[in-house]
């Protein structure tokens, strides 16, 4: 999971997995603007990278870094870098959802709450679970956030956790994994209108530092980088 530096420098990737035209791309860059001024213990490093076509969908990907302190309990190092990503949402991108997936620490499952939308977010889903299925919830941590929840006559957060039960994302409490469920957090990603962007990325941030903590993760100051997985161009 992750990468140490030379420098004592933690790296971990997150994902933003969801169809297209859901906001993924709006909620990284409310997720950057929110804590660009507001908070201490995370900031954006740098710019926000986006390649989009004209009409602003995302065609290859979009990456934020962001720097957190310790306030995320991981002792070591004190330096703990956030590579988040997102990728078009396409079904001609399928191929590049794949390759940009590897080595993905945590994931942000997003549903676009459009009732129109249903089948696409399913179909994101089933992708999803095909590429890494035995992994998720049960080694790679995800959170759901269902986006544009201010519309009218939206899908509700029951509904999200049905399905999510229906494709095998979702545990009941006789389940070894019921613990690591996912929490699914209503969002708006539209400036000056956000609302649970914050409380869910902090949500996926500390459960995957929960993780490398209980993964007892040998740090060595000032070695050779211990392991490199996934794309931190």
């Amino acid at each position: 999971m992750g990468r140490i530096t030379e420098k004592n420098e933690f790296y971990l990737k997150l994902f933003v997995w969801g169809a297209y035209n859901g906001g993924k791309t709006s909620l990284l860059e409310s997720f950057y603007r929110i804590t660009k001024n507001n908070y201490d213990n995370i900031n954006p490093v740098g710019e926000m990278t986006k390649i989009n076509m004209p009409s602003g969908s995302t065609i290859f990907f979009d990456r934020a870094i962001f720097k957190g302190s310790d306030f995320y309990t991981l002792k070591e190092p004190k330096e703990i870098y956030f590579h988040i990503y997102t990728a078009g949402g396409f079904p001609r991108l399928a191929s590049l959802r794949k390759n940009l997936f590897k080595g993905t620490d945590g994931i942000i499952i997003l549903f676009d709450a459009q009732r129109s939308r249903l089948e696409s977010n399913m179909l994101m889903l089933r992708e999803l679970k095909a590429i890494n299925g035995n992994n998720l919830i049960n080694k790679i941590p995800l959170i759901v956030v269902l986006n544009k929840c201010d519309l009218e006559n939206r899908i509700q957060i029951s509904e999200v956790r049905d399905i999510m039960k229906s494709i095998g994302l979702y545990y009941g409490p006789d389940h070894p994994l019921y613990l690591r469920n996912p929490r699914i957090f209503e969002t708006i990603a539209i400036e000056n209108k956000e609302k649970g962007i914050y409380a869910a990325f902090s949500e996926i941030i500390q459960k995957v530092i929960t993780d490398v903590n209980l993964q007892k993760i040998n740090l060595k100051p000032n070695g050779p980088i211990t392991s490199i997985q996934g794309i931190y161009a």
